[in-house]
């Protein structure tokens, strides 16, 4: 038997493509499968097939895939529960030469162009033991598929737009750093949620914000949110309420201190934006949904569409107290406003530079909030905690706010 070792990319794309070309007979077992060079050979010689079974558990495998090659009669599918299905065999079989492709590489375009891959290519005959029970792993494999049929399809493309933001999201590498403050107060990623619901609750003698008043305020300002279907088409006074931009007496109406998670003032271009322009403000948060999960392409939508709408001066400092005030208040559960009072102690804990922008917000401080023991607790079932549950990230500025720098 003669043996070769396959680790660059395009000498392996090449070297399928051919085999695949060239055999009278075929028999893969692949865990996952997406659109790629070695995968169009397949389908263009997909006769030759006397088995092709692919994986489908974590929903990599490309639903494209399944639909093109859902007709062929020697083609099924691992279903994606149970015992992880991970083999990467390719078996040709060309008169009496046999020759076996087996290793690391999946059936999916970045096997074969970015990843780094080593797979080992055996040439051989029907006599050879070896490639024998290669060919009946491979037969014992698709007689464990099921066949695919459209309603299992259509649950397939569903579970797989499903994962497909948590498979994006999870790819990004998050540096994670312990906390650099001097105070007592423990970083984000050091709080369970019992401490944190803990520190929430505490109230600061030199401040006048209470547990009960931030929750009122996040609820209050949630309803008004739900109350049209976009922020322009709201009363100028609640677009205020929301923006953070009452000013004095304003602030207090309805007994309830709208200023509180980042007064932002009730003079200046922001504030004339929200009164007189509050178009491109709606529109940015418009891409924010309103319930469920909240991924980059939504932040990034807001955020260029949200700068747009600044005025000069604001762009040029960077728009993350006004910008994020936005966000915590229509999604407190996703983001926290970074406003004086709490810009250095959330850079210290969080650890990171003071100087977070909407560039790096996400980034920043996103990330980090998402891989917080407290904020991937599941919901409690008590009433006060499922409130702070809510509003959890907003929150962080009960714990991070100083009045001295008000």
């Amino acid at each position: 038997m003669q043996v070769e070792l396959l680790t660059d990319s395009k000498q392996t794309t090449n070297t399928l493509v051919d085999l695949m070309a060239k055999c009278d007979l075929a028999a893969w077992a692949v865990a996952w499968a997406t659109d790629n060079q070695v995968l169009e050979a397949a389908f263009e010689h997909r006769a030759k097939f006397r088995h092709l079974v692919v994986g489908t558990h974590g929903y990599v495998t490309a639903p494209s895939v399944i639909e093109r090659f859902q007709e062929m009669p020697n083609f099924k599918v691992m279903l994606p529960e149970g015992p992880l299905f991970h083999p990467k065999v390719y078996l040709f079989r060309s008169k009496e030469d046999w020759t076996a492709v087996v290793g690391s590489h999946n059936l999916t375009n970045r096997a074969f162009t970015t990843n780094i891959e080593a797979s080992t290519l055996m040439r051989g005959n029907a006599t050879d033991a070896g490639l024998q029970k290669l060919f009946a792993f491979v037969a014992q494999s698709w007689g464990a598929g099921v066949d695919v049929t459209p309603e299992w399809l259509y649950s397939y493309q569903a579970n797989h737009r499903r994962a497909k933001a948590a498979h994006d999201e999870l790819a990004r590498w998050v540096p994670v750093k312990k906390s650099k403050a001097e105070d007592d107060i423990p970083g984000p990623q050091d709080l369970a949620w019992q401490e944190f619901v803990a520190r929430v609750k505490i109230e600061n003698p030199n401040s006048d914000h209470t547990l009960e008043g931030r929750l009122q305020v996040l609820e209050q300002l949630g309803a008004m949110f739900r109350s049209k279907p976009t922020y322009a088409e709201l009363d100028v006074d609640v677009r205020k309420r929301i923006a953070g931009t009452m000013g004095g007496t304003q602030a207090k109406k309805d007994g309830h201190e709208w200023a509180w998670f980042g007064a932002m003032g009730a003079s200046g271009s922001f504030s004339t934006t929200v009164i007189n322009k509050p178009e491109g403000l709606s529109r940015a948060l418009d891409f924010i949904p309103q319930t469920g999960p909240v991924n980059l392409e939504h932040y990034e939508l807001f955020r260029e569409e949200f700068m747009g709408a600044l005025s000069e001066d604001l762009r040029a400092s960077g728009g993350i107290a006004t910008g994020t005030r936005l966000l915590a208040m229509k999604r407190p559960d996703q983001f926290v406003c970074i406003s004086r009072p709490n810009k250095k102690g959330i850079a210290e804990h969080f650890a990171v530079a003071n100087n977070t922008s909407l560039d790096n917000y996400w980034e920043r401080i996103v990330l980090r909030i998402r891989s917080s023991p407290w904020w991937l607790a599941p919901e409690p079932t008590d009433p006060l905690e499922k409130r702070i549950w809510a509003g959890r990230a907003a929150l962080l500025d009960a714990i991070y706010y100083d009045p001295a720098t008000r």
